[in-house]
């Protein structure tokens, strides 16, 4: 171009030239990488043959910031409600299965059956509000390295199942060495260092308290699946 233009090419335009060809062709190979590392995630959920049902979302991470990545974001929270709805749904077919068994035993195994399951948590446990509505029972309990039989926990004390009875909400503790909110001698005898504490409802009066705790800190993705 530069020598029909000018009739002559001099060393200076052809090193000029060379450098921006070099700069175009850098430029494209780093597109397509920078386009198949935004792709690679959305590439890996449709070529899995089995299916996006046992697909953890957590693993669905963008990796780039541009319209592949939002893609990739939202999906992943896409994936995130549908596994939330399923494993509701599940809990309710067990629960439903179980209608014709007499007495709570039964109820609470599905119960810790399934959150063991969705949550996969090392220990996992069903408080019930007692009678007098001034202390929590354990129920039932799994996975504990302390018996929690006749165990009783008083609304007024420090722990994360009376803060969850008294706030009406899900609390998340992950690490509860370091958190004011938990009863860390108590965790320590079960043999847990992280835990999350969520209200039992039976229409709209709290019944109970169901924790799902772990044996090690809780990780960002994990405190986000709880």
């Amino acid at each position: 171009y530069l020598l029909t233009l000018t009739g002559s090419l001099s060393a200076e335009y052809f090193i000029v030239g060379v450098v921006m060809e070099r700069l175009a062709i850098a430029g494209a190979l780093f597109f397509v990488h920078s386009f198949s590392q935004s792709l690679g995630p959305l590439q890996r959920v449709l070529s899995d043959e089995e299916g996006v049902s046992h697909l953890d979302p957590e693993t669905l991470a963008p990796l780039s910031t541009d319209e592949l990545g939002l893609v990739t974001a939202g999906y992943r929270r896409l994936l995130r409600n549908v596994r939330q709805q399923n494993l509701v749904l599940q809990l309710r077919s067990r629960l439903f299965e179980h209608r014709q068994h007499q007495g709570n035993n039964s109820l609470y195994e599905v119960v810790l059956d399934v959150t063991q399951e969705a949550m996969r948590c090392s220990h996992v446990a069903v408080l019930q509000l007692e009678p007098d509505c001034k202390s929590l029972r354990f129920a039932a309990s799994r996975g504990m390295a302390k018996p929690t039989d006749d165990l009783l926990l008083t609304l007024d004390s420090v722990n994360l199942a009376s803060l969850a009875y008294q706030s009406q909400s899900t609390i998340v503790s992950t690490d509860v060495e370091r958190d004011p909110n938990a009863d860390a001698e108590l965790a320590n005898q079960m043999g847990v260092m992280a835990a999350l504490a969520t209200p039992i409802r039976s229409e709209t009066k709290i019944v109970g308290i169901l924790v799902a705790a772990y044996d090690k800190p809780l990780t960002r993705s994990e405190e986000r699946r709880g």
